[in-house]
């Protein structure tokens, strides 16, 4: 499922989720697939992920959430569509980051406005 995630490979996540797989499942890092499909600017796949139930909560073992991965690849469409899913923008990472640290490190001011 990551594999799948991180390539952009939609219709090999829907068979996959067809024949049992969760949408949260978690690699060695606890990234989820949504994670994974944000990192790599994959937002066809997020938006399908979320749609299917992907918990936008889940936190990696560096306690960033799928927000914060938006915020730091500056994807103004997937952060705009985690908020409307309710995200938590409070949570900070274990070094004290938020979601709005993040955006603020990646400039783009449309996620900064979001944010606050």
């Amino acid at each position: 499922m990551h594999y799948a995630a991180e390539n952009g490979s939609l219709n090999v996540i829907l068979t996959l989720i067809s024949r049992g797989a969760g949408t949260d499942s978690l690699d060695q890092f606890h990234r989820t697939p949504l994670m994974i499909a944000i990192e790599n600017n994959k937002s066809a796949v997020a938006r399908s992920l979320i749609e299917l139930g992907a918990d936008i909560e889940v936190k990696d073992i560096y306690g960033k959430t799928s927000l914060m991965y938006a915020c730091k690849i500056a994807s103004t469409e997937i952060v705009e569509l985690l908020i409307k899913c309710k995200a938590d923008i409070s949570v900070v990472n274990e070094i004290g980051d938020s979601a709005i640290t993040m955006a603020k490190k990646s400039a783009n001011q449309d996620i900064i406005m979001m944010l606050i």
